[in-house]
């Protein structure tokens, strides 16, 4: 009875291990790459995601590169939600966006409205 219960406890376990969000130190393939948007006020700023670092494009040329620490990734329906913690400065900071596959497309948390696409640095 006892080995039983043993046996329930780690499936439900594994289970509940299953639905919660996994981490990881770098970002998937799929999200590699130069993402932009045409709606204003951002069409001249960029964001390009590479396997372990982050840079934003704030316009007038600039782009900080930033060394990513760690990446949680946490389903939500179709989409994944994706935190990314970066240092910058000595700092640590958080930023999140979803992430949806079948529209290829990133919506930040903050800005939900907006949908950005891959594209290149210098597309508009």
């Amino acid at each position: 009875m006892r080995a039983g219960r043993v046996a329930v406890m780690l499936a439900m376990a594994t289970l509940v291990a299953g639905c919660g969000a996994q981490q990881s130190s770098t970002l998937p393939e799929e999200l590699v790459g130069v993402w932009r948007t045409p709606t204003p006020p951002y069409a001249d700023r960029y964001f390009e995601l590479q396997p372990r670092a982050i840079s934003f494009g704030t316009g007038g040329g600039s782009a900080p590169t930033h060394v990513i620490d760690s990446v949680e990734m946490t389903r939500q329906g179709h989409q994944t939600l994706y935190t990314v913690t970066y240092r910058d400065g000595g700092q640590r900071y958080r930023w999140s966006f979803l992430y949806d596959p079948a529209g290829k497309s990133i919506r930040f948390t903050n800005r939900i409205a907006i949908v950005w696409t891959k594209g290149q640095k210098n597309d508009r």
